[in-house]
């Protein structure tokens, strides 16, 4: 029996950057589902087998940074890689993500090179 492939959440709500990230994924042979706002997003969290997040920060109901401490507080969602992608990637942004716990952090624009690497490094695959 083969292992059951992994999902990647992705939170964003720009339809033409989530369309493309999905695009990305599925030329590449990644499985996704996706959310366009972080209650979405923790409703996927709860009900799917998500494998790992790529979230923007700047979502229309909250932060991404919203997501992430959700997880952090659900013991079978804290060990979940959590990738966040934003145009906003001061430093106080990164450093913030990276305190609540996330493993990288993707600036937009990215190539498609870069996005699957990181991706790939984290969800082990």
């Amino acid at each position: 029996m083969s292992a059951m492939p992994k999902t990647i959440l992705i939170v964003e709500d720009n339809e033409s950057i989530r369309e493309a990230i999905e695009t990305i994924f599925s030329f590449n042979g990644l499985n996704y589902v996706s959310s366009e706002n972080c209650e979405q997003a923790i409703v996927r969290l709860l009900n799917d087998k998500i494998d790992l997040v790529l979230c923007d920060i700047r979502l229309p109901d909250t932060l991404g940074y919203a997501v992430i401490s959700f997880m952090k507080t659900q013991e079978n969602l804290k060990g979940i890689p959590f990738i966040f992608l934003s145009a906003f990637a001061d430093k106080k942004d990164v450093e913030r993500g990276l305190q609540l716990g996330a493993s990288a952090f993707v600036t937009k624009p990215f190539t498609n090179a870069k996005l699957l690497a990181t991706i790939l490094q984290y969800l082990g695959a």
